[in-house]
């Protein structure tokens, strides 16, 4: 089946982090995906100012949280269409993951034994392919270091079970080995890796 791959390219909304959702109705949840879809590929290409997503005390202020934890679980792909705005018509495919927190860097004070719900854009349902380019990307058993939003761009679908999404998204997530964090290949190599004392002082 022949695979069609369409470019959505997200302006300043990004590069501000803080797009509302004035004017846009909320994804309508789908327990499928329509037949016209299976076989596609949509690819979506957020445009950060990259001057301002590689300093880490930018990220910091941005920041609703940032937290440390671990990743218990990624759930199963799920899709939504959304309705209202420029995103008006896209379906994306989204996963949940869990992260079980064992502290808290900004914001409140991690509760004993809490646990959220990190929305990671991008997957393939029922044939259908959704790739949100330089998203974050967990797997169980990760130890991570996060700097969250609740307030992510509006492809994010918002439900009752949304509560954070990561920051700038591959920007925004260390992967820890001991006290140095690592970050995706999306990331310039010199940026990659980041002690754990540098990312909490990015947030003082």
């Amino acid at each position: 089946m022949k695979t069609r791959s369409v470019s959505i390219v997200l302006l300043a909304v990004l590069t501000l982090g803080l797009v509302g959702v004035a004017g846009c109705e909320g994804p309508t949840e789908a327990p499928g995906v329509a037949d016209e879809l299976k076989g596609q590929t949509v690819v979506a290409s957020p445009s950060w100012a990259a001057d301002e997503v590689l300093d880490m005390k930018a990220m910091g202020r941005r920041a609703t949280r940032v937290v440390t934890g671990v990743v218990e679980s990624v759930g199963p792909p799920q899709t939504a269409t959304l309705v209202g705005g420029f995103e008006d018509g896209i379906t994306v495919v989204y996963s949940d993951a869990t992260v079980l927190l064992n502290g808290s860097i900004k914001g409140k004070s991690a509760e004993e034994s809490e646990r959220i719900a990190v929305r990671l854009l991008g997957g393939t349902l029922s044939d259908y392919t959704f790739r949100y380019e330089d998203e974050a990307q967990m797997s169980a058993g990760d130890r991570v270091v996060l700097f969250l939003t609740d307030n992510p761009d509006t492809l994010y679908p918002r439900d009752n079970g949304f509560q954070y999404a990561v920051l700038w998204g591959v920007h925004g997530a260390f992967h820890m080995k001991g006290n140095l964090g690592t970050r995706g290949a999306g990331i310039p190599a010199k940026h990659r890796d980041v002690p754990l004392s540098d990312i909490e002082a990015s947030v003082q």
